[in-house]
């Protein structure tokens, strides 16, 4: 069916932002006020370590300001992500980034200020202002980046060049947002599927209609393939400058740079792209296989990694998947459960299928504002899986607002920890009904999604990806054929001989936004997919304690590194057998799923 506009989608599938503001005239007077407020913090530049009274007033001065900003940034944001074809979404998105432009350069001089200063013992600061205590930990950690800080002046610069620096997400945005316009499927019935990124992988690539998925998939490449040479230029230029940004701060590499923030050597990240490619592989050949049986076919193409194991798939309303997932996730408790309800009750989850919406599901988090999720829902019971990913981001959030927003920011591996955990303790409970029905299209999304699509899509974007950084750090040139041409031949030692490689593949990189703009998310989701399930096994096995040390790794957010957040979970997360571990069990699940079909 034709996408239909923003406008003509049912008001019942959109969410309400009222939780934000009532008015556009609320959102303009706010703006203008903390655009005011912002110029204040000029007061404190050169004396913000005058004494530990001072130093507290910034900080809390900073963490209100923050907050005011993440409400008007979501209500721009969500609108603009709802439909990035909308004048006034685009409108309001500007306001914001110039908002956000103004608010980081007037604060750029503070943690320089701090990291420089010869009174920064934090020992001694708190013990002359005990309110301080609050802060200590995001204290703590500024003393340990004190190597990669630069000046005030520099911090300010930088700060100044954010929305340029953010260019190319936002360019790749409009591109396949706004920009790409793909031909229409037709079904054999003469219906029309209109093909975007998020209609073909989340949908029409689901097809048991192979016809449908070919035609989906090479209207979507072909589609791309127009826009190949920006669309590589824009990523290269994105590498290119946190290459730069990297050597800037003092980091060996920008890898360094992206995981410092989780705590995690680089060594580790190198060994678990080793480690998850050679446990995958075999599994990723087995499926592979299998599909052929399935299929009946002697050749598998890319389109056909995601076709449907069996054709019996469970249909389930929004309203049955919300009681299921709800269901599932009690065990996490009446705190939890709560968060989650919230998120039904208020309609923070936007479900519209219309042209401009960003092309995959996400959670829009921000501490200062309630979260929102944009998803789609076509009364399946991978939905239900799809949404209790998107939900373990929300309350994740909703929990580490209990820290200070400083130390509330966690990275992009342990929100991905809280969001699969969410898949397999759903996953576990499905099993649990006795209904093979549902066991099997819950296996199947496990494998069809999370291990095809996650591991065997996304990792191997991420394998492309560090190759691309490393012959960027070595200052070799990369054009847009190389990049295709690697990531072909890693989707090739992926799933070996048995799949057939076309010449469309290679775009595959194209099609995801967050492996080439979120730095190492790819490796964060494969990574995650592992301690998620040891955690799940955990409450499974253990009931209330290790509900109880989960609760607390939500609770943590931020305020340790990630090996130190995992410990809590009771879970290694540097050694190399948790995610072979945790790779192999995707193996028993396709041993699960060999013995339904």
């Amino acid at each position: 069916m034709p996408r239909t506009s923003r406008k003509e989608a049912p008001d019942a599938l959109k969410f309400d932002l009222t939780h934000l503001y009532r008015t556009r005239v609320e959102w303009e007077q706010d703006t203008e006020a903390l655009r005011t407020d912002v110029r204040h913090l000029a007061e404190y530049r050169g004396r913000v370590m005058s004494s530990a009274k001072t130093l507290y007033e910034v900080l809390e001065w900073l963490e209100s300001l923050g907050n005011r900003f993440d409400l008007i940034r979501q209500f721009a944001h969500t609108q603009y992500m709802a439909d990035a074809s909308d004048p006034d979404a685009q409108l309001l998105a500007s306001e914001e980034e110039t908002l956000a432009q103004t608010f980081l350069a007037a604060a750029a001089f503070v943690e320089p200020e701090i990291v420089q200063s010869a009174k920064m013992d934090v020992e001694e600061l708190v013990a002359e202002e005990l309110r301080l205590s609050r802060y200590e930990n995001y204290l703590r950690n500024l003393q340990q980046q004190k190597a990669h800080q630069l000046s005030a002046e520099g911090e300010q610069i930088l700060a100044t060049l954010s929305v340029s620096i953010d260019g190319p997400n936002r360019l790749y945005g409009m591109l396949t947002n706004a920009d790409l316009h793909c031909e229409s499927v037709t079904r054999s019935d003469g219906t029309k599927e209109a093909v975007a990124i998020d209609t073909a992988f989340f949908k029409l690539l689901l097809d048991t209609d192979r016809d449908v998925r070919r035609a989906a998939y090479e209207s979507l490449m072909k589609g791309l393939k127009t826009y190949e040479y920006t669309l590589v230029t824009n990523y290269i230029t994105h590498v290119k400058t946190q290459v730069s940004i990297a050597k800037l701060r003092n980091y060996d590499s920008a890898a360094e740079m992206f995981l410092e923030k989780d705590g995690i050597p680089v060594n580790f990240y190198r060994t678990a792209l080793d480690v998850i490619m050679e446990e995958a592989k075999p599994i990723a050949r087995r499926y592979v296989e299998l599909q052929k049986r399935v299929q009946g076919v002697d050749k598998v193409y890319f389109y056909d990694l995601c076709a449907p194991l069996s054709e019996s798939d469970v249909r389930l309303s929004y309203e049955e998947g919300q009681a299921l997932i709800e269901s599932a996730l009690q065990v996490l408790g009446d705190e939890y459960h709560n968060f989650l309800h919230a998120a039904f009750a208020e309609k923070r989850i936007d479900l519209a299928d219309n042209d401009g919406k960003f092309p995959i599901p996400v959670t829009l988090t921000s501490y200062g504002a309630p979260t929102y999720i944009m998803s789609t829902w076509y009364d399946l019971l991978s939905d239900a899986l799809t949404l209790s990913h998107e939900l373990g981001h929300l309350v994740h959030t909703d929990f580490t607002r209990q820290k200070n927003r400083f130390d509330a920011d966690y990275g992009m591996l342990l929100a991905e920890t809280a969001s699969t955990t969410n898949e397999w303790l759903l996953f576990h409970h499905l099993k649990q009904s006795g209904d093979k029905r549902q066991v099997l299209a819950g296996a199947r999304q496990l494998i069809e999604f999370d291990f095809v699509m996650l591991i065997g899509m996304l990792f191997v974007i991420e394998k492309m990806q560090a190759e691309v950084y490393n012959k960027v750090e070595a200052g070799e040139p990369v054009s847009a054929a190389e990049v295709s041409k690697i990531q072909a031949r890693y989707i090739h030692e992926f799933y070996g001989d048995g799949l057939t490689v076309s010449e469309h593949d290679g775009l595959l990189w194209a099609v995801w936004p967050q492996p080439m703009y979120a730095t190492l998310y790819p490796y964060c989701y494969s990574a995650a997919l592992c301690m998620s399930g040891a955690i799940a096994e955990a409450i499974q096995s253990e009931g209330q304690p290790a509900v109880d040390r989960y609760l607390q790794f939500l609770m943590s957010a931020g305020s340790k590194s990630a090996p130190q957040t995992y410990e809590i979970a009771g879970v290694n997360m540097l050694d190399p057998d948790t995610l072979r571990t945790g790779i192999q069990r995707f193996g028993s699940v396709l041993d699960e799923l060999e013995s339904l079909l």
